[in-house]
């Protein structure tokens, strides 16, 4: 594919620069308005990107209805517990497991989101071991994200609504810490069970660049069991 990018007034300099590589390029915001300027369609625009040695916008926004092989995918990754998050956080689908342990469809519809479902009083995540910390990892690499997509309007009303309503989020937010996300581990307490420890792998999904494939197998045999008992029949 060619991708022609018209060159105005005053931009032929900077653009010579993108195209030789030249250091000093302009951040993420200047290249986002340059583009609505120049009303790029969005292979140009992430061509623009590129040049600019930048995050490249997704191509793959997906909403509504989930694939049937992501469905399939999930039930064959039982019992393990395992979800699909999109860009924004957002459960798009999760298997039985995932249900019996975190309960995300007991979050509002606008609010079906692993930030609201980690941050909101009253959730399943309660019983984590080492909660602030887990907290602050998973609000770290939301941040990352986030920054990448500057003027996304679903970012800006999650920030915006946990802003409001969630003290922690509160204050952790304005701290901009960054990070990205990393195979990590775990552990939450039930009640006559103890400590359940898994380890969470999460992998992106090459056909669909916005979802991420987060699984959480348990870390041993004793492990397997008590989340074997703590789900129960199925």
């Amino acid at each position: 594919m060619v991708v022609v990018i018209h060159h105005s007034a005053g931009l032929d300099p900077w653009y010579t620069r993108l195209e030789q590589g030249q250091p000093g390029m302009p951040s993420i915001q200047v290249i986002d308005a340059i583009a609505r300027t120049l009303r790029l369609d969005d292979e140009s625009h992430r061509h623009l990107r590129r040049l600019a040695g930048l995050p490249v916008p997704e191509d793959d926004q997906t909403t509504g209805e989930v694939d049937p092989q992501f469905t399939r995918l999930l039930l064959a990754i039982e019992p393990a517990p395992a979800c699909l998050l999109d860009l924004h956080f957002d459960f798009a689908a999760w298997n039985q497991p995932f249900d019996r342990l975190w309960d995300p469809g007991s979050l509002p519809a606008r609010r079906c989101n692993l930030m609201w479902l980690y941050f909101a009083e009253g959730t399943a995540t309660a019983g984590v071991v080492g909660r602030e910390e887990r907290g602050r990892h998973l609000l770290a690499q939301f941040h990352e994200v986030a920054a990448e997509h500057p003027g996304d309007p679903r970012f800006a009303e999650i920030i915006g609504e946990l802003t409001e309503h969630s003290e922690q989020f509160r204050t952790w937010w304005p701290k901009n810490r960054i990070e990205q996300a990393l195979t990590t581990q775990i552990a939450l307490r039930r009640a006559h069970l103890g400590v359940i420890r898994l380890d969470v792998t999460e992998l992106k999904v090459a056909a669909h660049p916005s979802l991420t494939l987060c699984v959480q197998v348990p870390h041993r045999a004793a492990d397997h069991e008590k989340l074997r008992e703590l789900l129960g029949p199925s």
